[in-house]
Formats: C-alpha cells, structure tokens, sequence
C-alpha cells in the first residue's frame, strides 16, 4: 500500500474553500508595496530646486543613473544622476543602504544595486536561482552560474557575477538560512485576490493546489510532506505563493471557487500552451473539476507565471503551467526538484 493512503483521514475536519495561513502555520502575507513612499524634500540647487518625493532610480547608479520623483500634484518627474546636487546624491545613497539596497559586481553590466529576495539552486547542477528588488521597485528573477565570470561578458540578458560579487550572494543566502532556520513559513494565501496582489508585488509565481475534502488522502499527505521536510517551506517561499484549494464535503468544488480562480486564471490571459488568446479559456475550474475524477494517486494545480512588470508596463504575455504529480513520486522528491513549475 502506497505511503500516501497510510496517511488519509488521520484528522478528517469538513468544509471547502481556502487553506488559511493559520492552518499551515504561516503569517498573513505582506501586502505592502516593495518600496515605501517617503516626504517631499526640496531637490536641486537655491531657488530652483523642486519639491518632490524619491520614488525609485532607474538604469545603474552614477552618473547613468536617473531619479524618479513625484511632485505633491502627483506629477512624475526624471532627473539624471548628474545633475543631482551634492546633497542630492547623499539623500540617495542613504535612500539606498535604508532600503536594503547592496552593490552587486557583475562581469557584463557593472555594479547593480539590489535588494536580495532569495537565493536557491534550482533543477540543474551548477545553477542558482536569483530573485532581487531593484532601486526601480521592479521584482526581477534570473538564473546565474554557481561560478564567478571568467571574463566580463558581452551579453546583457543573462547576469554574470564576479566572483566578489558571487561571495556576497552565497553570505546573504547563509545568513537568510540561519534566520529561517527551525522556523520556516509557507506563503499561504487566503483569498484567490491576495494571491494576485502579493505575486505582483514580488514578481512570485502563484501555485494553485487542489487538495480534495480537508483531511483526505491529498491534504494529508502534502501536510505529511512539510512535516517530513522542513526545508520545503523556506525553499518554496523563495519562488511562489500557494493557494491551498479544498473541496466541499461531496467532494466538488463550489461554483464561488471556481468563478474565482478563473478570474485568477484569466488575468494572465493564456492558455497552458503560453500563447495568448481574446478569450481565455475556463483554465482553473476545469483543473478543478477534472480534480475531482483523480484520485488520491494524483496531486493536481496549475502555476500561475508571476507579472514582474506589474506597476511598470502591463506585459499580457505570461505563462500557465498545469501539472499533475503522482503522489508516491511527490513524497519522494526533494522540495527543490518539485515540478510546480516547469524547468
């Protein structure tokens, strides 16, 4: 007999909808934008100076650099680095270190200021997963060598770390792992709407779990996976945000869910395939009643590719990825190998 069944029913409970963060131990999520807004202060030089807000810096900072200010109107200004007063460019700098902003030396597109937000190794030996806030307030996500650069390289779309710079992010990736350490927190959403706000905010890709009636062989078991792994938690933190979706007492999920999840589903306005479509189809409900006819041999969701660009350019384009993980093969997987997301 399979592990999984072993497991089911041990502490049956009714009701559907959505897993909350209490039940998994977690916190509320933090919705709260990435970068903060702060008073208006005077900037440039004598009478001349303009009264605004710093809301974030574009391109490298230096001389190439351009600040990003909003007036008391709501009038959005640029103003090029060098053009900064002495002043200025202090009220930056400090703007920068009391945001968790760091230089970062790279081999190809010089010293990037950035926010780390995780660091985890993914599928394929030898690489590294790298999330980072920029002064910009954009969430970027890159895939980078576990080597430092040989030599500077020309191409701009991948990210080339020196190997000064490759040491500051391995000691930010240990020092994230000993604050985690013992205590590590599964992003959980309550609401199909929280979902979508916190993965706009941080650029993470929403994964979306169809656990059947609470207590049954599915719930049980991915509940059995976090207790037998710990690590699960902070590594899958580093990447996505679940929404734990729990069937009615006859084992069908509500139509109120399923209206949700499509409207969750709709907003990346494609089809598992990636391309585009004028009308989306009813990607998320059909998962879920599809859910219904699996049984317990089976994990099902989709992964909702997170938006990056939210809040900077709309980008319709994204991608959902659908999967269905046999459960014995599930709870004998390393979290890091776990195909939520296609690598």
């Amino acid at each position: 007999m399979a592990l999984w069944a072993l497991l089911a029913g041990v502490a049956l409970s009714a009701g559907g909808g959505y897993g909350t963060p209490a039940e998994f131990g977690s916190e509320p999520l933090s919705l709260t934008p990435l970068l903060p807004t702060y008073k208006p202060r005077q900037w440039g030089r004598g009478n001349s100076g303009i009264l605004a807000s710093l809301q974030g810096i574009r391109g490298t900072w230096g001389r190439n650099g351009e600040v990003r200010l909003v007036t008391p109107r709501g009038r959005v200004l640029r103003m090029p680095a060098r053009y900064l007063s002495e002043n200025d460019r202090v009220y930056v700098e400090q703007w920068l270190k009391n945001n968790g902003f760091m230089p970062l030396p790279t081999a190809n597109l010089g010293t990037l200021h950035v926010r780390l937000l995780s660091v985890s190794p993914t599928a394929v030996r030898g690489q590294l997963s790298l999330q980072f806030i920029t002064p910009d307030g954009k969430a970027n996500s890159w895939i980078i060598e576990d080597k430092p650069a040989q030599k500077s390289k020309g191409n701009i779309s991948t990210i080339s770390l020196t190997a000064e710079g490759l040491q500051l992010v391995k000691q930010w990736q240990q020092q994230q792992s000993a604050q985690t350490h013992g205590k590590p927190c599964l992003p959980v959403a309550a609401t199909a709407n929280e979902a979508l706000v916190y993965s706009e905010l941080r650029g993470a890709n929403t994964v979306i779990l169809f656990l059947g009636r609470r207590g049954g062989g599915k719930d049980t078991a991915f509940r059995h996976y976090l207790s037998q792994h710990p690590e699960a938690a902070a590594e899958w933190a580093q990447r996505y945000v679940f929404l734990l979706v729990y069937a009615e007492d006859d084992g069908s999920y509500s139509p109120q869910i399923c209206h949700e999840l499509n409207t969750l589903a709709n907003h990346h306005q494609v089809q598992p395939d990636g391309y585009t479509q004028l009308q989306p189809g009813v990607i998320a409900s059909e998962m879920a009643y599809q859910s219904t006819r699996f049984n317990n041999d089976v994990l099902s969701g989709i992964t909702l590719i997170g938006n990056a660009d939210v809040g900077n350019r709309h980008v319709l384009l994204q991608r959902i990825f659908a999967f269905n993980l046999s459960m014995d093969e599930f709870l004998n997987t390393q979290p890091n190998q776990v195909r939520f997301l296609q690598q």
